[in-house]
């Protein structure tokens, strides 16, 4: 047991104050390292205030804390630098949001591919298969009896996937196209088990679509 009363009081202030800066800090690893040392200071405090260390207090404690250096450790990882391929390049660029290491899950359930002859991607009244990004290259769009040519970089089938409903236009890329793309399915499946992917997807998808009609003025 601590002689000095002050000083195991201290020592819960220091522990609390600690984890309070956490919770006003934004960056998730900081916070996160903010709260596994104040729980550090906690589990001291167990020990020695008592006459009886405070075994469950601690083991809770130990076992909290190991949690939260187990999710930093995940944290740290995907923020460490990736060379990606070209193409690979272009997508990350259009989600300045999403951290190395979740584009990296991203573009494991990716396809590619380069177009060798007109192919289609959605078709109006169909709900499409895929989300597209066209790294390369242009494409056709079909809407409503008209047709023009657009050039990428771009999102292609973004509304449909974002709304879950049969596409507005009809999409095909023109030979010498090369594209990424997603199967919704797939591409849903990892987002719902990561909140921060699908917020920054959806950024990316609005972002993309102001600029088509900004572009189609």
């Amino acid at each position: 047991m601590l002689e000095d009363w002050g000083a195991a009081i201290s020592l819960v202030y220091i522990a609390a104050a600690i984890q309070t800066v956490g919770f006003l800090v934004r960056d998730q690893l900081v916070l996160r390292a903010l709260i596994l040392a104040g729980t550090i200071l906690y589990i001291v405090y167990y020990y020695t205030e008592p006459e009886t260390p405070l075994w469950d207090a601690m083991a809770c404690g130990a076992i909290m804390g190991a949690a939260n250096l187990y999710t930093m450790i995940r944290m740290a990882l995907d923020r460490r630098p990736t060379v990606f391929a070209e193409e690979d390049l272009v997508v990350y660029r259009a989600l300045p949001q999403v951290s190395p290491g979740e584009f990296r899950r991203l573009v494991a359930i990716a396809e590619r591919g380069t177009v060798s002859i007109p192919m289609g991607v959605t078709r109006e009244g169909i709900l499409p298969d895929y989300l597209y990004y066209l790294v390369e290259g242009s494409f056709t769009l079909e809407k409503r009896g008209s047709s023009r040519e657009i050039v990428g970089p771009t999102f292609l089938g973004e509304i449909a996937y974002m709304l879950d409903q049969p596409a507005s236009a009809t999409v095909t890329l023109n030979e010498g196209a090369r594209y990424i793309r997603w199967k919704v399915t797939d591409l849903k499946a990892l987002i719902a088990k990561d909140q921060l992917l699908k917020n920054a997807l959806e950024v990316a998808f609005n972002r993309d679509l102001a600029v088509k009609v900004v572009d189609a003025r």
